[in-house]
């Protein structure tokens, strides 16, 4: 690759890089280049798996509401200028007991931006979504304005859109360091360099931040098991009948979304596979009776699906310690780090690529997200994003 100069270099192209790389096009006369060991989407991304969940009813907490509602608004843009089916509009239905805190987030979500929303009490729930099946006590919270992204989809969307306009996006160039003494920032990659007056670091869950940050706290990576089973009828799962869900009953946290390809349902859940720090390798997927303990879960709950999944998908993410993500420059703010979205960033990522941008290119000089849990400016909790 001969050298690049370039405005803003992106280093990493998934889920945060390929919307920071979009959204910086948006700026007349940024000239952008994008970096990432692999070529173009690929199935080894956290982003990987078929599907997310958009919810806008927010139980880990009504501060991220504006991010999801601006992402709601970029998400239609993306759409619109490629052509591309990314947000199906399923709604997302909360399934628990009603003294969980995490339904207390969603209803303090509801209350604090007047977003719409159904209480279900145990009869009407089990008579609206029959596929659930209930030991009593439980309430349901549907969320109209939620449903399932397409994630692989919009990952290769935002970086089509960031190509046709004008963007310079080099897979297959792993970035192996990048220089803050000089000016402009040098970027290294396996074939070549980049110049580049600013730089937004988004290398996902497979190494460390290129650059130090100081006060960043300790961060895991966690597998993340998605799984696919059969449908008894495929059709009591379709997105217009089961929309996608969170369930809650006792330890077990499930997550998923209706059949899309009308014949198997995506069920799974998280942080039951251990934590691994990020300079060591994940371990393979779950054995077959770890597997088969989780098929019987989700055959209690959702009793018209197979016992034992399908299909099994294994990706990561970063986690830190209060799942609190963050979108930060270190000691030089040339340089804007993204990193730990600890399972819930998918969703949000559209609006966290317009702040990476925004951040680097010095149109905003304050993060909403916190570091060590200091302030790196104004917070999240202020509403600010």
């Amino acid at each position: 690759m001969p050298e690049q100069v370039a405005d803003l270099a992106v280093i990493g192209l998934g889920t945060f890089g390929s919307m920071a790389a979009w959204r910086a096009t948006r700026r007349s006369g940024v000239r952008v280049v994008g970096l990432d060991t692999y070529v173009g989407a690929h199935s080894h991304g956290s982003y990987a798996g078929e599907s997310r969940l958009y919810r806008s009813l927010y139980h880990e907490g009504s501060r991220y509401v504006p991010l999801l509602q601006e992402s709601d608004r970029l998400w239609g843009e993306l759409e619109a200028l490629t052509g591309a089916g990314l947000l199906l509009r399923t709604g997302v239905l909360t399934v628990s007991p009603p003294d969980r805190p995490e339904l207390a987030g969603v209803f303090a979500s509801a209350a604090g931006f007047g977003l719409p929303h159904e209480v279900l009490d145990t009869a009407e729930l089990a008579r609206r979504f029959p596929q659930h099946r209930l030991s009593g006590g439980e309430i349901g919270v549907l969320d109209p304005r939620g449903g399932v992204l397409r994630s692989e989809a919009a990952v290769h969307a935002a970086q089509t859109a960031a190509r046709a306009a004008g963007a310079r996006l080099h897979g297959g160039n792993g970035v192996t360091a990048v220089d803050l003494t000089t000016d402009p920032v040098t970027v290294h990659t396996r074939s070549g360099t980049v110049r580049a007056g600013k730089v937004v670091v988004a290398t996902g869950s497979t190494r460390q931040p290129l650059v130090p940050v100081p006060g960043l706290p300790p961060l895991v990576r966690r597998r993340l098991l998605l799984t696919w089973f059969l449908a008894d009828r495929p059709a009591d799962f379709a997105p217009s009948v089961f929309p996608a869900f969170l369930r809650d009953h006792g330890p077990v946290h499930l997550f998923g979304a209706p059949t899309l390809d009308g014949a198997t349902v995506k069920v799974a859940t998280t942080d039951v596979w251990g934590d691994v720090p990020v300079d060591q390798d994940l371990p393979g997927a779950p054995s077959r009776r770890q597997l088969s303990a989780f098929g019987a879960t989700v055959a209690g709950l959702l009793p018209g699906l197979g016992p034992e999944p399908v299909r099994v998908s294994v990706h990561q993410d970063v986690y830190t310690p209060d799942r609190t993500p963050l979108v930060v420059s270190g000691p030089d703010p040339r340089a804007v780090v993204v990193t730990g979205f600890s399972g819930h960033g998918f969703k949000m990522a559209p609006a966290v690529g317009e702040l990476a941008v925004a951040l680097a290119l010095g149109e905003r000089t304050d993060s909403p997200f916190a570091v060590g849990g200091r302030p790196t400016g104004t917070r999240i909790e202020e509403g600010v994003a």
